[in-house]
């Protein structure tokens, strides 16, 4: 095996094991107790092997991110005493800071209910307590012009019982509370009869910012509005930067049918997209590649920053740039290859809830699809006399979808045989929509006019994909229904992936090493057939 090949090999075990550490830990409910001096013991025993250049020097620091991935969740997972959750069960009063935009959701009965995500500094029960910790706070208003103006950064006060995020524990369901924390919303409640007060402040000049970020994105969605229906700008505007208000529900049940529900918010495929689109006119404009990938970080930053710098959109852009990075690198693979490891390891350090985030795990597994498996896609089809566009196409298709598909079955138990075809035919529409609604965006602030036609022709282009993707999810067969599998059958999926993106040497010596050990293997098989 060659020296970066093993190099690669080490970093995918090290985050293997930082992943462990964090599952073990959440699934056992672990609590080491000197964590701490056990990790810096391993640190320590793991420096002297590397001074004596022994071979052994990799298993202290496999335990050390093992016990890294225990120590980063525990540190995450174990809230302090002042933190919002801590109350729950009491009714109190709360003040705190409005964190982001409010989500409006009309309800069947004609009256309006609004999410407020507020930071909270204070509570009050008999006295008033400092506090720490996100709350997620829903309020309801008989009609829409009775929802307060309320921006970024403002002061929310509000009575009512304080409550712990719950999920129904139902196998392969998405576990609300873990994402919830992973956004740092450790309680909810539902404002009482007092309702809300609400208390505009100037901001700080980041809340300034992110106020003006806002805006902009208001003022995309009023400019769709003047030209098209309020479903067909909200279809867009969730497309653009992520949300489910105001959608209509038959757009978004045949999005899922057909396995592209995932083009409703930002994620990885949009920086992609971006980047791709940065890439094709720096070509046209036969730009050297260091001037490319300048322009391409300073585009894709751009759009982070405009979708509201959320960590799941910063997390997308990291990968959407991993990408960009790659296609514009000499040694794409092996650069792309480690640096997805290690973004990886980052992001988890950073946030290990991020492991529990469905978000995470179809945005890493679809950008180890198109690293690992789209080019042998793509060189078996040139291979077999397709042309090259369309072999880069179908092999990023199904690259994603084989990588991402146990990840599906298990949160929605379906496998969707309609999704092929959505994402080869459906997806480059609804991606060109994207493309055209951003600029109409950018025009609409410098000749308003022009901004109404390229809206309009968004518009007409969703209306032809929204029929198209209807009748593919109509299709006999389109959506299989499929039980929630084994956990451990889900690892024998991604061993096999993972032996057929290797090498052939490596490959060999990996089929050498099941002969020798095949009564090891047919036990681990029998177990998971239990």
């Amino acid at each position: 095996m060659e020296k970066g090949q093993q190099q690669e090999t080490f970093l995918n075990c090290l985050l293997l094991l930082l992943s462990a550490g964090i599952f073990f830990t959440y699934e056992f409910n672990l609590h080491i107790r000197f964590i701490l001096p056990i990790t810096l013991a391993i640190l320590t025993a793991a420096i002297l092997f590397l001074r004596r250049e022994s071979k052994y020097t990799f298993i202290p620091f496999c335990v050390l991110f093992f016990l890294l991935g225990v120590m980063r969740f525990q540190a995450v997972i174990d809230l302090p005493a002042n933190d919002i959750s801590n109350f729950t069960g009491e009714d109190v009063y709360i003040s705190g800071t409005i964190r982001e935009q409010p989500h409006i959701r009309p309800n069947a009965d004609t009256t309006f209910t609004v999410n407020y995500v507020v930071d909270v500094d204070t509570v009050r029960i008999k006295d008033d307590i400092h506090a720490t910790g996100g709350l997620s706070l829903n309020a309801r208003y008989k009609a829409d012009n009775e929802i307060p103006f309320v921006q970024i950064g403002d002061k929310i006060s509000t009575y009512g019982h304080l409550r712990k995020p719950i999920n129904y524990n139902n196998p392969g369901q998405l576990d609300r509370v873990m994402m919830l924390k992973n956004d740092g919303i450790t309680a909810t409640m539902s404002a009482g009869k007092v309702g809300i007060t609400i208390e505009n402040v100037e901001g700080t000049l980041w809340t300034k910012f992110l106020r003006m970020m806002a805006a902009i994105r208001e003022h995309y969605k009023d400019s769709m509005r003047q030209v098209m229906s309020n479903q067909d700008a909200a279809a867009i505007f969730a497309m653009l930067f992520g949300g489910y208000e105001g959608l209509n529900p038959e757009l978004t049940e045949s999005f899922r049918i057909t396995g592209i529900i995932h083009i409703l918010s930002v994620s990885g495929s949009h920086m992609s997209l971006l980047a791709a689109t940065v890439a094709w006119l720096c070509s046209y404009l036969k730009l050297n590649r260091k001037l490319t990938l300048l322009i391409g970080f300073i585009v894709i930053v751009a759009y982070t920053v405009l979708s509201g710098f959320l960590f799941p959109v910063i997390r997308s852009a990291f990968m959407g740039f991993l990408i960009f990075f790659a296609d514009s690198s000499e040694t794409h693979e092996k650069n792309s290859r480690r640096s997805l490891t290690l973004i990886a390891m980052f992001i988890l350090m950073y946030s290990p809830l991020s492991l529990f985030h469905i978000s995470f795990q179809l945005s890493f597994l679809a950008t180890a699809g198109l690293i690992y498996f789209a080019p042998i896609i793509r060189r078996y089809l040139i291979k077999h006399k397709m042309p090259e566009f369309f072999s880069m196409s179908l092999a990023c298709t199904l690259s994603a979808t084989i990588f991402s598909q146990p990840i599906i079955a298990w949160y929605f138990n379906q496998i969707s045989i309609s999704a092929l075809f959505s994402n080869l035919i459906v997806i480059p529409i609804l991606e060109m929509i994207i493309i055209v609604g951003l600029l109409g965006g950018v025009v609409s602030l410098i000749i308003p006019f022009f901004a109404k036609i390229i809206f309009l022709i968004d518009s007409l282009a969703l209306g032809f994909a929204y029929e198209l993707n209807k009748a593919i999810a109509q299709m006999p067969f389109s959506n299989v229904y499929f039980p929630t599998i084994n956990f451990a059958w889900s690892i024998i999926y991604f061993v096999i992936l993972i032996f057929i993106v290797q090498r052939r040497e490596t490959q060999q010596t990996i089929l050498n090493w099941c002969k020798n050990n095949l009564k090891l293997i047919q036990i681990a098989g029998f177990i998971c057939i239990l």
